[in-house]
């Protein structure tokens, strides 16, 4: 299975066990297996560079099956005390009828698979299923998510020419035939494959644009229905099953606006994209070298704005807020993140190879050089996202990249998105693309603005609304979906 959906997996099974101590024993086992895997691919990097095995090596080799060895001893014991722990954590594939069981009377389904030759589309509620196949081949699909992922490039600030033919066409493909049987959801769970994966459903058109109409006139597929993205169907399931909301006594907690430099930039007085690099006053281009990864990260002053926005909706103290030079790895580290129902770390996500030597996706925080935080790097790596603790309703990452692939595969969500769930995130909110600073704070703080004015408001539901209330705001100047649809809801968005 997926490495996201493997997660969710492992998540759920703590959560479903019927005391704390087995949860703990699991959360052992699940690490040692993180740990064991972890060291099985700098094993592999150091095998693959030659020369001779040296004592480095063996030692890799001795810590690994040290791990293999705990993990054994870890699930034999928690299949001895809970017999059904080792079906929670690697399930039989769902049947449609058992995906159909888990769907509320008003909750749709949408699972597509791509071939390579054809696709095949399931399409359910909780009374009603459908089964199809798509004529369209796993290339055809990859390059028209390619040219709508294309038109909602942002640039240089500016948005690109959105296809909005290929958009409809998609629709007319993947969701028009079977319309009645999702038309009257709340909330329609979209479990993708392949390049779709990348591609929010949200920016699909269910009517043509006539040619000289302005996208302020679209039909926008959010505009209809709330969506939220499943990793897989097995993770689905297993977070309907098992996830309860989160027992945390805490609302919010967040973390933002890193200082990574001297100079201080004023939060709102200049308008950009959260792009990940500055440009090299030198004329170097590439990524930021390792002896100082922080020299050209873009520094983040409206995500200080953004946070606080949504602490005050929220009524969440001040010192609940991690910014500036307390935005560190070690406060990240140290926090008691398992007392916040919502966790939010607005800052940069990187991917590997964006700063040398960076074989993982990390979060950026504080410079250490600046806050003193010298224990640590700075980059709050995907290895170090899966020690934490979470007890999280929400986890919320308003950067740039933070969907994006790990390098392991190049599968959608793959990124940092995978060590959240396995934290014990329930659902996530994730951007897809560099944002625009204004719009992304405008979408984020109205999500849950509107959740606070409508008590019991699903989570798929706020961020439809925020998204239409975005596209409409400053006289159209965001109608257009690059600006409105960056975020993606992944997980739970019933609730």
């Amino acid at each position: 299975g997926s490495a996201v959906q493997q997660a969710v997996l492992a998540s759920s099974a703590r959560a479903s066990l019927p005391d704390p101590a087995l949860a703990s024993l699991a959360r052992q086992e699940q690490d040692a297996g993180q740990r064991r895997a972890a060291l099985t691919r700098l094993l592999a990097r150091l095998a693959s560079a030659g020369g001779e095995p040296g004592q480095i090596i063996r030692d890799l080799q001795r810590d690994i099956a040290g791990l293999a060895a705990a993990q054994q001893r870890l699930r034999g014991e928690l299949a001895t005390r809970y017999p059904d722990y080792l079906g929670l954590i690697d399930p039989q594939p769902p049947r449609p009828g058992e995906l159909q069981a888990m769907l509320r009377a008003d909750e749709a389904a949408v699972v597509i698979y791509l071939a390579r030759e054809q696709g095949y589309v399931w399409t359910l509620n909780a009374d009603r299923m459908a089964f199809r196949v798509l004529p369209l081949a796993r290339s055809r699909v990859a390059v028209d998510v390619a040219r709508l992922r294309a038109g909602l490039d942002l640039g240089e600030g500016r948005p690109g020419k959105f296809d909005t033919a290929v958009a409809h066409a998609l629709y007319r493909s993947l969701l028009a035939p079977d319309e009645a049987i999702w038309r009257q959801a709340a909330v329609v769970n979209v479990i993708p494959h392949a390049a779709l994966g990348q591609l929010p459903f949200a920016v699909l058109l269910t009517a043509a644009l006539p040619p000289r109409a302005g996208l302020e006139n679209a039909d926008w597929l959010i505009g209809r229905v709330a969506l939220a993205q499943q990793p897989s169907a097995s993770s689905f399931l297993s977070l309907r099953r098992h996830g309860s909301s989160s027992a945390a006594s805490e609302r919010f907690v967040g973390f933002g606006d890193p200082l990574f430099g001297e100079r201080a930039v004023t939060p709102g007085a200049v308008r950009s994209l959260r792009l990940v690099m500055l440009p090299d006053d030198s004329g170097a281009s590439g990524p930021a070298t390792a002896a100082d990864p922080f020299s050209r990260l873009a520094p983040l002053p409206d995500t200080q704005l953004e946070l606080q926005e949504i602490a005050r909706t929220l009524g969440a103290a001040e010192g609940n807020l991690y910014l500036g030079i307390r935005a560190s790895e070690a406060n990240a580290k140290q926090a008691p993140l398992a007392s916040y129902r919502i966790v939010a770390f607005a800052t940069h996500g990187l991917v590997p190879g964006e700063i040398s030597g960076l074989d993982q996706p990390a979060l950026a925080l504080a410079n250490p050089a600046l806050s003193g935080d010298t224990a640590n790097d700075g980059l709050l790596t995907l290895d170090e996202v899966l020690g934490l603790r979470l007890d999280a309703d929400w986890v919320v990452l308003s950067a740039c990249n933070t969907g994006s692939a790990d390098g392991l595969q190049n599968e959608a969500l793959s990124g940092l998105g995978r060590g959240f769930f396995f934290a014990g995130a329930r659902s996530l909110l994730v951007s897809n693309w560099a944002v625009d600073t204004v719009s992304a704070r405008l979408l984020t703080t109205a999500i849950f603005r509107r959740q606070a004015e409508a008590a019991g408001l699903m989570r798929a539901e706020a961020l439809r609304q925020a998204m239409r209330e975005v596209m409409r705001s400053e006289r159209g100047l965001y109608a257009h979906p690059a600006f409105w649809a960056p975020f993606t809801l992944v997980g739970d968005g019933y609730r």
